[in-house]
């Protein structure tokens, strides 16, 4: 890092550091968590000012929880005036209802008044808006939770289904880094996959202590589709009679049951490609950066590596955006899609 280069620019609601021109790191939940300790991206900003301090460029830094009613969501929409007060109200009386957890899915945060709304959309405008003005290789940096609905990604690469950036040359360049990282791939293994045995009772715990028993009928609607979705992983990769007899009936021991299956399985954590995201949220905003002059992707780096190994979290980040750059290159030569795939593939295999 040149820190002759250094800068720092304090903006309401997030921080700008520039070290020179570079790629644009962006972290959008690196804010404080409110009510829940998975509120915010942990660590993101971790492996993200990593990779800023090697390749410098500028880092985006959210400083604002992205608890819809205390912060901004930056990854989000942002909504109607009159809605996001309308819900506001509606938060007040239940916070809960499903009404208020779909507009929260969705948009960016919800307003208290008309001047509360407005200040908000002035720092979320200048949010995205800073964005814009910084570069044309821009990464957004998010935390993957390691629990059984992301099993066995232990990051994974958002290509904004290939708008963003190519992605069939990142699923080249994806199997160049699962193979050049195997080694240690299989080596945390265990590791890894105790980390989401111990997330999984920790899910069956929360559900417990709010619904008193672990019952698919009786869970909020968040904890129902947390839990529809890891049902989804646990018939790929479950034995198929334990998977059974967690359909035929669904507690808590059945369902410890079917995870203890899922990890005894021959799979180790690997690296992925939209297995489970898509980067479809705040596409109002990021429709803007997606076009050919820029290369755009999101990368969501599991708590597990961001914790106990960033630096090689950073690593694959950095090999990632290398070839890509590459390859970037080579389209300007006037090299094909299906020559560069070749190329990367004869990389791999040397």
């Amino acid at each position: 890092m040149n820190f002759n280069l250094f800068e720092m620019d304090i903006q309401p609601g997030f921080i700008i550091y520039k070290n020179g021109y570079g790629p644009v790191w962006v972290c959008p939940h690196s804010g404080p968590a409110f009510e829940s300790p998975f509120d915010r991206d942990e660590n993101s900003e971790v492996v993200a000012s990593l990779c800023w301090m090697k390749t410098g460029g500028s880092l985006i830094i959210s400083t604002l929880p992205r608890h819809r009613t205390f912060g901004i969501d930056f990854n989000r929409d942002a909504p109607e005036k009159d809605r996001s007060i309308l819900l506001w109200e509606e938060f007040e009386k239940n916070p809960n209802s499903k009404r208020v957890k779909q507009f929260e899915e969705n948009y960016a945060w919800l307003s208290k008044n008309v001047s509360d709304f407005r200040t908000r959309q002035k720092i979320y405008d200048n949010f995205w808006k800073t964005i814009r003005s910084l570069g044309n290789i821009i990464i957004f940096v998010h935390r993957e939770h390691t629990f059984i609905p992301n099993f066995p990604s232990i990051m994974e690469i958002i290509t904004y289904q290939g708008e963003g950036v190519n992605k069939e040359i990142v699923k080249a360049i994806v199997n160049n880094i699962n193979k050049k990282y195997e080694n240690f791939l299989r080596g945390v293994s265990n590791h890894y996959k105790h980390t989401v045995l111990l997330e999984e009772l920790r899910f069956i715990d929360r559900v417990k202590m709010q619904e008193l028993k672990f019952d698919l009928k009786e869970m909020t609607y968040n904890q129902k589709r947390r839990a529809v979705k890891a049902l989804k992983v646990i018939e790929k990769y479950a034995d198929k009679r334990i998977l059974q007899k967690l359909m035929k009936n669904f507690n808590e021991r059945n369902y410890i049951s079917a995870v203890g299956s899922v990890l005894k399985s021959n799979s180790h954590p690997i690296v992925t490609i939209e297995n489970r995201f898509r980067g479809d949220k705040a596409l109002k905003m990021k429709r803007l950066l997606l076009n050919k002059r820029n290369i755009v992707m999101e990368i969501e780096s599991s708590s597990f590596i961001n914790y106990w190994h960033p630096d090689v979290a950073k690593d694959m980040i950095i090999d990632l955006l290398d070839q890509l750059v590459s390859v970037d290159m080579y389209k300007r030569m006037g090299m094909k899609q299906t020559q560069i795939i070749k190329f990367i593939k004869s990389e791999q295999s040397s």
